[in-house]
């Protein structure tokens, strides 16, 4: 069986380990790599100076950086850090050591290789990766997005636990009970870094949503006019139809379709249950594929097909994903392989429309759990398939 799966992060991996350190640079301090905008320094007293391309930042060390400012540091290979602020207050971030950030305020984006843990804290909440790349966004409450690898929250309130693509938000030093799918803004310079595949299939996704809605309304009120897209009974779609949007649910079946034609020994409708439950708790199409390890490209191509059974331009009977794709049987990172199987002739994606696009999506009912399996690859949340 040929294996597809999203190669973003391993391309994100490869431009991290040429951009963290490098030029001989030395661990004993954090080095400023790059400095766009004007900062300040303090070694600690009440003396501010000019912050300058190349300077050594090191125990003890504040940095002061106004809005519009974005400083970037490196240690060597082991640790990266990069610090901005969105707001009128300037960012400051206080180096206590070479692995210890106290943030004062502003937003600070942490990459770190294994076995050089680096820890960010505020107001009495850290956050803390043995290896990974997480931000730590200092407003009125404190958020800790993790992008790769893992983190660990503690204040007062409690501990979390944060894998890749998730995210906490703690208000004073009540830690949340569990974590929820990583928010992003497709506007953010950081997360169109770090999530531009998922931005691009998000962006794609919808504009099939639109015009796949456009067409066939917005609510469905029973699952038989999806069954040739499975080409079964879909009795297990019934509980989302009242709360979920038809364009959405077509793309929640087409994605668990895709997933079960790559995992051996998966059922359609729990895998269902686990694709919709991540969307009704706020994650993106786009992200749900990347914690599935699915390639975008598979994703749209099969969405595409699946509209074409729906309108009847692609006949009843053919496979919505004739190539396979796989999802890895471990959490590493995925490894790109070949590009995704080009759309049928004959199968046209609907044209975005102009009909308004809802300005949020309605809180389902509580859905149901898949029961666990013997084997269970993690995905975001405390899911699995």
């Amino acid at each position: 069986m040929r294996r597809r799966i999203w190669a973003a992060a391993t391309v994100l991996a490869v431009t991290a380990s040429a951009c963290i350190g490098g030029g001989g640079i030395g661990t004993s301090a954090f080095v400023v790599r790059a400095l766009t905008g004007v900062a300040q320094i303090s070694d600690g007293d009440d003396s501010w100076r000019s912050l300058a391309v190349n300077e050594r930042v090191g125990p003890g060390s504040v940095l002061r950086v106004p809005s519009g400012t974005l400083v970037e540091l490196a240690r060597g290979n082991h640790a990266e850090v990069r610090v901005r602020t969105d707001r009128q207050l300037p960012g400051e971030v206080r180096f206590e050591s070479l692995d210890d950030l106290e943030v004062a305020s502003g937003e600070v984006l942490v990459r770190t290789a294994e076995g050089s843990p680096m820890d960010v804290s505020s107001g009495g909440v850290s956050a803390t990766s043995e290896a990974g790349t997480f931000r730590f966004d200092r407003r009125l409450s404190v958020r800790i997005a993790v992008y790769e690898g893992a983190a660990t929250v503690e204040a007062a309130g409690g501990t979390l636990e944060l894998n890749g693509l998730q995210q906490g938000v703690v208000a004073g030093t009540v830690v949340p009970r569990q974590a929820e799918p990583l928010r992003f803004e497709p506007t953010d310079p950081w997360d169109q870094f770090l999530l531009a595949d998922v931005i691009d299939l998000d962006r794609e996704l919808d504009a099939l949503r639109r015009g796949y809605e456009a067409e066939f309304g917005r609510r469905a009120r029973s699952p038989s006019p999806l069954r040739p897209v499975a080409g079964r009974s879909l009795g297990f779609i019934s509980p989302y139809l009242a709360e979920v949007s038809s364009g959405d649910l077509l793309i929640g079946l087409v994605l668990s379709i895709v997933v079960q034609d790559a995992v051996e020994g998966t059922k359609l409708p729990g895998l269902f249950r686990t694709v919709m439950g991540l969307f009704v708790q706020g994650a993106t199409w786009g992200l749900i594929a990347r914690s599935l390890q699915v390639e975008p490209g598979i994703v749209s191509d099969a969405v595409v097909r699946a509209i074409g059974l729906r309108t009847g331009e692609i006949e009843p009977g053919t496979e919505i994903n004739p190539t396979p794709s796989a999802t890895p049987t471990s959490t590493g990172s995925p490894t790109q392989t070949s590009s995704p199987t080009p759309s049928p002739t004959g199968s046209k994606k609907p044209k975005p429309t102009s009909s308004p696009k809802p300005t949020s999506s309605p809180t389902p009912s509580p859905t149901p759990t898949p029961s666990p399996s013997p084997t269970c690859t993690p995905v975001l949340g405390d899911l699995c398939l």
